[in-house]
C-alpha cells in the first residue's frame, strides 16, 4: 500500500558515508542503502575506471544480486556506459537504437539531460529488432535496469518505510512522467489530472506548516494544524493509490525510464535500513568465527 506506515523525516537514520579502496575492486554486493547518496561521485568514477567489465558481464553479476543492490549495480554502469559513449539516439522507420556518432569515448560524467535523452532512445527502441552489436547489448542492459526499477519501486512501497512527503513527491515525479495514452477518455485524462494536483496539494500544505524553529507554522493553533495534517495525509493516501493503481494497470509502461529511475533512486536514498547482499569476504568471516 502506498505510503502507509510512513515515518516522520526527523527518524531517517542519516546515510552512512562509504569509501571504496583504490586497490579493491568495485563489488556492487557490498554497496548498502545507505552509502548511495554519498558516493555517487566515487561510484561512477569507479565503474568508469573497472570498464574491463563488459556489458554481458554487468548484466552476468546483476542477476546474483536483490532488489536493491541490483538496480544501484545497473544504473551505474549505464550512467558509465552514456559518460563514455555519449548520448544514445533512437534513429526512424527503421528503429535502430544507437550510440553518439562521431563521438571519441570519453569518461565524463553524464548530465540529467543526457541520461533522460538516453532512457527515451532506448524505451522507444526496446520493442523493435536491432541488429547485432554494442549498442543492442547497451540496450538490453537499459531493459533490464528499467525492469529493476519496477521491482525496487515495489519493494520499496511493499516496506512502507519511507518518509511521507518523500513517497508523495517521488509519486508525482512518476506523475510527471507518465504519457497518457492517445486512447484515454478525456474523463480519464481529467481525472488524473485532478489526483496529480491534488496530491501536489496535500504535499505542499504539510510543508506550510513547518518552521525552522518548532516545526509549527505561526498563527495556527495546535485543532487546526492536527486537522490540516490527517486531511493533508488523508488526500497524500488516497491520492498516491489511485495514481500508482493507474500505473499498475499500465503495467508501467507510460511512465518514461528517466523519471521511474530518479523516483527509484531518491526512494532508496531514504530508507531507514540498509540492505546489504553479503559478498564472499563477509561469508568466509561469518564461517571463520562460527568454526
Amino acid at each position: 500500500m502506498a505510503c502507509s506506515r510512513i515515518r516522520s523525516r526527523h527518524s531517517i537514520s542519516p546515510p552512512t558515508q562509504h569509501s571504496i579502496s583504490k586497490t579493491r575492486p568495485y563489488d556492487p554486493r557490498h554497496k548498502t542503502i545507505g552509502s548511495v547518496r554519498g558516493t555517487r561521485q566515487s561510484l561512477f568514477c569507479s565503474v568508469l575506471l573497472e570498464m574491463s567489465l563488459s556489458t554481458s558481464d554487468a548484466v552476468s553479476e546483476a542477476l546474483s544480486l536483490d532488489t536493491f543492490p541490483k538496480f544501484i549495480h545497473l544504473y551505474d554502469h549505464a550512467k558509465s556506459l552514456i559518460g563514455i559513449h555519449g548520448r544514445y539516439t533512437a534513429s526512424s522507420d527503421p528503429i535502430i537504437f544507437e550510440r553518439a556518432q562521431n563521438k571519441a569515448p570519453t569518461n565524463k560524467k553524464p548530465s540529467r539531460e543526457d541520461l533522460a535523452c538516453s532512457f527515451a532512445a532506448a524505451q522507444d527502441a526496446i520493442h523493435a529488432v536491432q541488429p547485432a552489436g554494442p549498442a543492442k547489448d547497451d540496450l538490453e542492459l537499459f531493459k533490464l535496469l528499467w525492469e529493476a526499477t519496477i521491482d525496487a519501486i515495489a519493494k520499496v512501497l511493499e516496506g512502507g518505510n519511507l518518509d511521507l512527503e518523500v513517497c508523495a513527491w517521488g509519486i508525482i515525479g512518476l506523475a510527471a512522467g507518465y504519457m497518457k495514452p492517445e486512447a484515454t477518455s478525456h474523463a480519464d485524462k481529467s481525472s488524473f489530472s485532478a489526483y496529480r494536483s491534488r496530491l501536489r496539494t496535500a504535499s505542499g500544505s504539510l510543508d506550510s506548516l513547518k518552521s525552522p524553529r518548532n516545526g509549527r507554522a505561526p498563527g495556527v493553533s495546535p485543532e487546526q494544524r492536527a486537522y490540516i495534517l490527517t486531511k493533508a495525509r488523508r488526500e497524500i493516501h488516497v491520492c498516491s493509490n489511485l495514481l500508482l493503481q493507474q500505473y499498475r494497470r499500465d503495467g508501467w509502461t507510460h511512465i518514461r525510464w528517466y523519471h521511474g529511475i530518479a523516483v527509484a533512486e531518491r526512494w532508496i536514498e531514504n530508507l531507514t535500513v540498509a540492505e546489504v547482499v553479503p559478498g564472499e569476504e563477509e561469508v568466509h568471516s561469518a564461517r571463520d568465527e562460527s568454526v
